[in-house]
């Protein structure tokens, strides 16, 4: 088979594996130890703006976000299938995998929980490149940049770049301010809309509502 020069890169949470509720969960529970409780809207806005219009720094909800996050075990969660795969995830990536593309992660989570989540769904095997958050910047980041760039350096003879996500900062607005930084390269963010969500600032080259959609635009 002949290797493609096109990459998708995806985002991981909310795109390849519903957590929707889980986050959620952790979402509230942060806001909760400043004992402020969220309304649903405000869940499905960025949150490090309503921590910041809440008198909440980014760094302090990060931090704080970061610890109760942390004491829940994954593998549990996976276990009681309070974590499961959207249906249109492996079917798409086997799909991709056989057209010869080469396929990319970026996150924020831990090394030790993308792995748990890879190892428990059996996706490794699609990925070549696995970009996540350096540990010192972790709380620092406004998005995925450097996730991204990373990916794009590590996929050599690669000349066109489809980024996959459904946050508007953490992976639209990602992906579309690393254009610049690579002139020569031919970049698409892609809004994966499961939720029927409107972005509210931040444009993407492409809107689909099921992963599966992908394939239409490549």
């Amino acid at each position: 088979m002949m290797k493609k020069q096109t990459a998708i890169i995806f985002d991981v949470d909310g795109t390849l594996i519903d957590s929707h509720e889980v986050i959620y969960y952790f979402v509230k529970e942060t806001f909760k130890t400043f004992n402020i409780k969220i309304t649903e809207e405000e869940l499905r806005e960025t949150w490090d703006e309503v921590a910041v219009n809440n008198g909440i720094s980014q760094k302090e909800f990060r931090e704080t976000y970061k610890k109760i996050k942390g004491t829940n075990p994954w593998q549990e969660l996976i276990r009681k299938e309070k974590v499961k795969l959207y249906k249109d995830t492996l079917p798409t990536l086997k799909l991709l995998n056989e057209k010869g593309y080469s396929l990319g992660i970026i996150t924020r989570s831990k090394k030790e929980t993308i792995e748990i989540k890879l190892k428990s769904f059996k996706l490794k095997k699609f990925f070549k490149v696995l970009a996540i958050t350096d540990k010192d910047k972790t709380n620092n980041d406004s998005d995925k940049s450097n996730e991204i760039i990373k990916t794009i350096k590590a996929l050599k003879n690669i000349n066109k770049f489809y980024i996959v996500g459904d946050s508007e900062t953490d992976d639209i607005q990602a992906a579309n301010s690393i254009k610049k930084k690579f002139p020569k390269l031919k970049i698409f963010s892609v809004y994966l809309n499961r939720e029927n969500n409107k972005l509210k600032e931040i444009k993407a080259d492409y809107e689909i509502k099921t992963l599966m959609e992908i394939i239409n635009l490549i």
